[in-house]
């Protein structure tokens, strides 16, 4: 999975997940899926997310993994858009 497809993953996940509230713990969610992120990497995308407006981020297990939460922003970015296929929503790519 490269960095674009992670970022729809992490969306999808925050959006079925967190669009009612609460928080997901993100590279929990990825070892859940059988599939690898590491805290470098999320700090990567965290960024991305962060000043695209979509999520907010909360550090936990000693700043090994952060617990998230999708914005407004999120909500409408995942139902109409997505990284991976500008233009597309990321419901539409789910597998």
């Amino acid at each position: 999975m490269n960095e674009i497809e992670k970022l729809d993953f992490i969306l999808l996940g925050l959006y079925k997940e967190t669009k009612d509230g609460g928080m997901l713990s993100i590279i929990e969610v990825f070892r859940e899926n059988n599939q690898e992120l590491t805290i470098e990497e999320l700090r990567e995308l965290k960024i991305i997310l962060e000043l695209k407006k979509i999520a907010v981020f909360q550090v936990e297990n000693r700043g090994m993994d952060y617990r998230v939460q999708i914005l407004a922003a999120g909500i409408d970015f995942v139902e109409t858009n997505s990284f991976s296929t500008p233009g597309i929503s990321i419901l539409s790519l789910e597998r």
